[in-house]
């Protein structure tokens, strides 16, 4: 029998999952433990600057935590609760994915058939497969390189016009040869879920997967206004203030971020695979499978989500990030557990991913992550530098880039940066490919703050993308 202090401890905690959402069932979690993630996201979102959090839990297949932190709107300032929606971004993939692999499951489709036998207008992709599309092996042109809005995506479009243009395109490699990621194939894999079922990908979705695991909240919201209950998304350039992120224009999110609900809704399907409720164990298999190319070598990547290990425990994967909105959505399988992260600001040193590290720690004790090393970092320190002096020269630039590096942007860099100064360190954090170009992240260090600094440069050398955003 538990002492009255473990049972208040209990009720405590089971507080926190029922706070501002009655229909949200949560499991007791240890009073300890919760404390911890409590003070982990209160301290990771107040040195972040981003406005508010969600995040759920789960533990032995059950929801445990549930709860939602600051505001989910600035101006006028609201409250975000556990009902408060959040786009998702590209975690939205997972469910494109499983779709395709209810189709299969159906005997309606083989993931090994050639994409082009359900959508013959695709050109120069007839050998790519319905697999290599989901694990993004396939080479599609990606038409989503850049982390910022450029004009083109301001208008609307449509996954045809998305599929005519990038789909049809010469590869950039032979289908199953290299892996890059890409939207593009997404695009493409929502349009064969739409060929192939009869319905708009969205029905498919609400239908078989959303209303089966009372996703209530769940819902398509590309080109869709924000509902008075959704968390409004916020970018900061440098050291200015939050500002409100516009999204991209209708189609541009098709089946690859297409997607927004609340932490719990998304626990809920996180429970799901966990319990393999959806699908047979074949289909389960192959999403959670890491893709291999033509050599062997593995991609660290299934069926819509990222394939690893954290601390020698089997986890699946997947980020979201849209101007605006990060989310972040962990599964160990084998250990019955999740996390998910939600914040409304794509700013402040990835805080999302520094409160699932901390959960993750806590509940799955982790390595330690490594220092980043100091590097010169010429091009940066000379964007940097030319940005700070107001002599910017715009011949490095893309056109997509340099429309970005304008107006509210480039008055609010020009400003933190001038009042910044030199740096005293900047390191180098991460290097990687997408979309063909190279994506370089370096970190920052001033007396009175620091910066996280993305570049993102073309083979030929033009600058397609340069931002800053601050850490604590």
């Amino acid at each position: 029998m538990a002492s009255s202090i473990q049972v208040v401890a209990s009720l405590a905690a089971v507080i926190a999952c029922w706070v501002d959402a009655p229909p949200v069932r949560c499991a007791p979690f240890a009073a300890a433990e919760s404390s911890k993630v409590d003070q982990l996201v209160s301290t990771t979102l107040a040195g972040s600057g981003v406005p508010s959090a969600s995040v759920a839990i789960v533990q032995d297949g059950r929801i445990v935590y549930a709860k939602a932190y600051g505001a989910r709107s600035v101006e006028p300032r609201q409250p975000a609760t556990v009902t408060t929606r959040y786009r998702i971004a590209s975690v939205s993939k997972q469910f494109t994915a499983t779709a395709v692999l209810m189709l299969a499951d159906e005997g309606k489709i083989s993931l090994d058939d050639p994409l082009a036998k359900y959508l013959p207008e695709l050109g120069e992709g007839d050998g790519v497969t319905v697999r290599q599309a989901l694990s993004h092996t396939a080479g599609y042109p990606e038409f989503w390189t850049l982390d910022y809005v450029t004009p083109e995506k301001k208008r609307a479009t449509t996954p045809e016009a998305i599929l005519q243009r990038w789909g049809k395109d010469k590869l950039d490699f032979e289908p199953g040869s290299r892996w890059s990621y890409s939207n593009t194939g997404y695009v493409i894999l929502g349009r064969l879920v739409e060929k192939v079922s009869g319905q708009p990908l969205g029905a498919y979705l609400n239908t078989h997967i959303f209303a089966p695991l009372q996703m209530t909240s769940a819902q398509d919201v590309d080109g869709k206004s924000r509902g008075a209950a959704d968390a409004m998304g916020y970018s900061r350039y440098a050291l200015g203030p939050p500002r409100e992120a516009a999204p991209p224009a209708a189609g541009w999110t098709f089946s690859c971020g297409e997607l927004a609900m609340t932490a719990t809704d998304l626990a809920k399907w996180d429970i799901s695979m966990i319990n393999r409720t959806l699908m047979s164990s074949t289909a389960y298999s192959a999403q959670f499978a890491e893709a291999k190319l033509t050599d062997g070598a593995g991609v660290g990547y299934g069926a819509g989500l990222f394939v690893d290990k954290a601390q020698g425990h089997r986890r699946v994967r997947h980020n979201g990030d849209l101007p605006g909105f990060w989310t972040e959505n962990r599964v160990y399988p084998d250990d019955r557990l999740a996390i998910v992260v939600m914040i409304n600001g794509n700013y402040g040193g990835a805080p999302h991913v520094a409160i699932a590290d901390g959960i993750e720690r806590l509940l799955l004790p982790a390595e330690k992550s490594s220092t980043p090393s100091p590097a010169p970092g010429s091009v940066v320190r000379k964007i940097y530098a030319q940005i700070r002096t107001g002599s910017l020269d715009r011949r490095m630039l893309t056109a997509d880039a340099s429309d970005y590096l304008s107006g509210t942007v480039l008055t609010d860099y020009q400003r933190s940066f001038a009042r910044l100064g030199e740096p005293l360190i900047l390191a180098s954090m991460v290097s990687e490919s997408s979309g063909g170009s190279t994506v370089n992240s370096w970190l920052g260090v001033w007396p009175s703050g620091k910066l996280v600094m993305v570049l993102r440069t073309r083979a030929d050398g033009a600058i397609e993308e340069f931002m800053a955003s601050p850490v604590n």
